[in-house]
């Protein structure tokens, strides 16, 4: 009689569809209090983004109550270890480690990194033409300056409308700042028509293509910059940097094998040639192997590097365990079944996060090799 008690409970609390709706109501409304009324009086803040309360909100909003559960319990044990496994961003004044539900989320962070671009203006600057302060003030970094230049010069009528000493500059200016869809925008309508063949302007527009993860796009356009140029070579160091972070390695070496040994970044190629041979033979986790290994609690993650993540599940799951045997044992049947529902949802996100995690773990390794690539935008 006992056990049929046990079973009605949870199928009530845990399993009973007809609820779902208030399960996902009632779940988020719970996680929104702690956020409105407890998280900000915490001594600690959370060092994910976002952090796990919000985390848990977009979990249950996107994937239902019982799923965004699961998805929270895995964040929980996950929270604030492994640095090395993600992508970082400085966001308001801290550096937070990445972890969103959904890819979508990042959109919204402002993450600017302004490229290096030592001195590719000086041979322009000594020219002492109409653009002289404008140069003057890219090659201080001064990015936002430099265009609000570049606005008074158009409106003054300064230099003509096919200056690419101008136009391209402009363009680097916004790169650095990161307005990429602005490059876009007027490389298709606002710039010359006799300047959107130009080398510069070409690698400029493809390389903003790259910075917004269309790589199809950056290799078609680079693709149709005339040859041969003097920037050959330079377009041949981009395009291997775009299939490398394609994953297309085959044609990465390619391109990097056809640079000129006379190209001034030629030993960028050597480098990424060794880069690329790392990344094609790049060992990965294997998720059916995670999955297995999650069957003991915490053997996924640790089959993956996750160690203090697999620590955590073991030690949680096999508490939450313990006490509802105990709370059955005892007769403590309410008890029993909330225990029992914690345990469950923690054993079964076990199994889900290590798999997760070897995908994890692929991808951060990918990352770290990625970002050893080396490519000049100076031209």
């Amino acid at each position: 009689m006992n056990s049929v008690k046990i079973i009605f409970l949870l199928w009530i609390a845990f399993i009973h569809p007809i609820a779902s709706y208030a399960q996902d109501e009632s779940v988020k409304d719970l996680f929104g209090f702690y956020q409105a009324f407890i998280s900000d009086i915490r001594g600690g803040k959370c060092p994910m983004y976002p952090s796990c309360s919000k985390y848990a909100i977009s979990a249950i909003q996107n994937k239902g109550a019982l799923t965004g559960l699961l998805y929270t319990t895995d964040r929980l044990m996950r929270c604030g270890h492994e640095h090395k496994i993600y992508s970082r961003a400085y966001i308001n004044g801290e550096v937070k480690l990445l972890d969103p539900v959904m890819a979508s989320q990042l959109d919204s962070i402002d993450i600017k990194t302004a490229p290096q671009r030592f001195g590719k203006n000086l041979n322009f600057y000594r020219e002492k033409n109409d653009t002289t302060f404008f140069l003057h003030l890219i090659n201080k970094g001064l990015y936002a300056a430099a265009i609000s230049e570049y606005q008074r010069i158009k409106h003054y009528g300064g230099v003509t409308s096919t200056s690419l000493i101008l136009e391209y500059n402009y363009y680097s200016s916004l790169s650095a700042l990161g307005e990429y869809e602005k490059i876009l925008y007027d490389y298709q309508f606002e710039l010359h028509p006799s300047l959107k063949n130009e080398p510069l302007i070409l690698l400029e527009v493809g390389e903003t293509w790259f910075h917004l993860d269309n790589f199809e796009k950056a290799l078609e356009t680079v693709e149709s910059i005339p040859s041969p140029t003097k920037y050959d070579d330079h377009t041949k160091l981009f395009k291997g940097l775009v299939h490398a972070h394609a994953a297309n390695y085959e044609s990465a070496m390619e391109e990097f094998s056809h640079i000129s040994p006379e190209f001034i970044y030629s030993d960028y190629a050597q480098h990424n040639k060794r880069i690329v041979n790392e990344l094609a033979n790049l060992k990965r986790k294997s998720k059916t192997a995670a999955g297995l290994a999650s069957i003991i609690p915490g053997g996924g993650y640790l089959y993956t590097g996750h160690k203090t993540t697999a620590v955590s599940s073991l030690v949680l799951t096999g508490l939450l365990t313990y006490a509802s045997y105990t709370s059955f044992n005892t007769g403590n049947y309410g008890m029993g079944v909330l225990t029992g529902i914690f345990s469950m949802s923690f054993y079964i996100s076990n199994i889900t996060g290590g798999i997760k995690s070897a995908d994890r773990y692929n991808k951060a390794k990918e990352s770290q090799l990625k970002r050893k690539l080396m490519y000049s935008f100076n031209k």
